[in-house]
This record gives C-alpha cells, sequence and structure tokens, in this order.
C-alpha cells in the first residue's frame, strides 16, 4: 500500500485506484459474505433435519407409548377377567360345599333327634289331618264362621245380579264348608278344593262338593273366566308370600269380568293378633297387613278393592267397617277381608 501512497495523491490517478480498491474490497466483502450465508444455510438446514429427527423420535415414543397404554389396558381387562371368573368359581364351589354341609348337619340332627328307626319319614300323631280339624274346631268354631261369613252373602248376590251369570263360586280351602253351605243355602252353585283329607270328609258329610287337591294347581286347572267368585277364608297367611302372588294371580285368570274374589285373614293391625293369637296355629307363616295385601291386589288388576275389618262382639254378630283404616291398638278389629272386583 505504501508503494501506491503517491499515486493516491494524483488528482486523476488517485481516485480511480481509490475507486478500485474499493470495488476490490467489496468484492471481497461479497465473497465473505456469500460464505457466511452460504454457511448459515447449511447449519440451518442441519437444525431443521435435526429437528425432524428429533420430530420422528417423539413420534415414535408417543406411538411406543400408546401401544404400551392398549397392553397394559388389555392386561388389565384380562386380569380382571380372570379374578371375576375365579371368584364366581369360588362363590360356586362354597355354595355348593354349603348346601352339602348344610344336608349332612340336617341328617345327623335327624338321626341324632330321632330314637326310633320307625318314625322316621312320619308325621307325629299330634300333626295329623285328624288333629288339625280338631284344632279348628277348638279354636274356630263353626258357629262363629257360620255368623261371620253371612256378611259376605249380599256381595255375591250383587255379583251374580249385576252380571246376570250364574257361574260358580270356588271356596280354596274350604275347611268344614261353612261358607259353601250359606252359598248353598242362597242357591248358588259353589265348589270347595282342600288339601286336608280330614276336612274334605268333614264337609262332604254336609252334602257339598269337594276336591281334595292343591288350591293353585286346581284353579289353574280350570278356563278362564270360568268363575264367578272365589274365596279364601283364612288361607294365604299359611302360604309362603309368593304362592299367595301366584294364588291371586290364578283367581284373575279364573274369574270372569266383574267376578269377586274374597280373602280373609286374621287382622295384624290389633297388636294382639299380631303378636300372639296368630302363633296359635302353628302352621301359620307370617301376618299379612291389610295395606300389603290389598297392594298386591291391586298391582294384579283387580279393581275396585274393599278393605272389611271384623271387630268382635260376644252378644251378636261381629261389626264390620268398609275402607275405614283403623290404627294399631290391642282392642282393634280381629279380623279383614278384601273384597276385589275384575274389571269388567
Amino acid at each position: 500500500m505504501t508503494n501506491y501512497q503517491g499515486i493516491y495523491r494524483l488528482p486523476v490517478a488517485g481516485k480511480l485506484l481509490r475507486w478500485l480498491h474499493r470495488i476490490a474490497s467489496i468484492g471481497r466483502i461479497e465473497t465473505q459474505l456469500g460464505q457466511r450465508t452460504l454457511e448459515h444455510s447449511q447449519q440451518l438446514q442441519q437444525q431443521q433435519l435435526q429437528q425432524q429427527q428429533q420430530q420422528q423420535q417423539l413420534q415414535q415414543l408417543i406411538d411406543q407409548t400408546q401401544k404400551l397404554e392398549q397392553v397394559l389396558t388389555s392386561f388389565r381387562g384380562e386380569i380382571s377377567h380372570a379374578i371375576a371368573s375365579q371368584r364366581n368359581e369360588w362363590k360356586a364351589t362354597l355354595a355348593t360345599n354349603s348346601r352339602v354341609i348344610e344336608g349332612t348337619t340336617r341328617a345327623l340332627i335327624a338321626q341324632q333327634t330321632v330314637g326310633d328307626l320307625d318314625t322316621m319319614g312320619k308325621p307325629p300323631r299330634l300333626a295329623t289331618p285328624e288333629s288339625y280339624l280338631k284344632f279348628e274346631d277348638a279354636f274356630r268354631g263353626q258357629w262363629k264362621v257360620e255368623e261371620r261369613v253371612r256378611w259376605y252373602t249380599p256381595h255375591v248376590r250383587e255379583v251374580m245380579t249385576s252380571t246376570g251369570t250364574r257361574k260358580p263360586c270356588l271356596d280354596i280351602g274350604c275347611g268344614r264348608g261353612e261358607w259353601m253351605l250359606e252359598l248353598k243355602r242362597n242357591n248358588f252353585t259353589a265348589v270347595g278344593v282342600d288339601l286336608n283329607p280330614a276336612m274334605a270328609d268333614a264337609a262332604r258329610a254336609k252334602g257339598l262338593e269337594v276336591v281334595l287337591a292343591d288350591a293353585l294347581t286346581h284353579l289353574n286347572s280350570l278356563a278362564p273366566g270360568s268363575l264367578a267368585v272365589v274365596s279364601a277364608f283364612h288361607l294365604v297367611e299359611h302360604l309362603p308370600f309368593d304362592q299367595t302372588l301366584h294364588l291371586v294371580e290364578a283367581a284373575f285368570r279364573a274369574l270372569m269380568p266383574g267376578g269377586l274374589l274374597i280373602l280373609e285373614t286374621p287382622n295384624p293391625e290389633n297388636l294382639v293378633v299380631g303378636a300372639c293369637t296368630f302363633w296359635y296355629d302353628p302352621t301359620h307363616i307370617r301376618p299379612l297387613p291389610p295395606a300389603m295385601l290389598r297392594f298386591y291386589v291391586e298391582s294384579a288388576g283387580f279393581t275396585p278393592v274393599q278393605t272389611a275389618r271384623f271387630f268382635l262382639r260376644t252378644d251378636g254378630p261381629d261389626h264390620a267397617t268398609l275402607d275405614e283404616p283403623v290404627t294399631p291398638s290391642v282392642d282393634g278389629p280381629l279380623d279383614y277381608g278384601l273384597l276385589a272386583r275384575k274389571p269388567r
């Protein structure tokens, strides 16, 4: 550069030389700038490539995580199913073993408590049908039953008159036949059904028609709509409740449109009845509150359903109220009856 200092001082040549020198500097700068731009471009491409690789790796990681979650979910389901299956198997095995143990225990107890092998499988002498007939005579005298059932006669007459029918009445658990005799005196056709042969014989001795059979089986054997009245006096308290419901349904089927269902039973609204006198009869299963039994009778399709409550009178017929609820007490009505009509 010092060799050209003299020339730089020349007016024309110096300006030209300085101009050329600047052009050369600009070229070098442009070259350097191009190189740096290329380097930055290459670095940017490398960074973009690295980002793409990282994104691909991240997506692969996400995919693997999702697959792992699916495998874990399936594995959890298989484990839950296996646990549930094993639990059900244990329950079934436990139930089977429990029944076996229970049956074995009962058999052992029976063998220990029965001393005389000749009595095995035979009912006690005090539990024979004849003994139960004597029990009924002692605790439900015929004269009182005959007096009570007369209250229902106008309701049967109203059914026969309003429907214009002479279809028969079926008395379930007819016993000694007091209600059937009342129906016969009023020229209604009556048939009874009872499981107790001693009761059936007592009713037949009065000239009544009685079928010795299970009530539900007999009802189901009858044609639909073939009966005008189905009655059951002091029967439902002897039945398991599901059989009572089957009985109500079978009666609904067997009754003609406009027919009448009568159910009479001890009234637990009388606290003495519910806590004491109901249990005089060892064949009773459970007392049935009026509101509860009425609900199920209505649910079977009967309407209207009325509740008659009977208050004891020693100097004449029992006093009866119709659809008048009472407060539970020790001196309330002893029995109640439901009068349910099948819609026409």
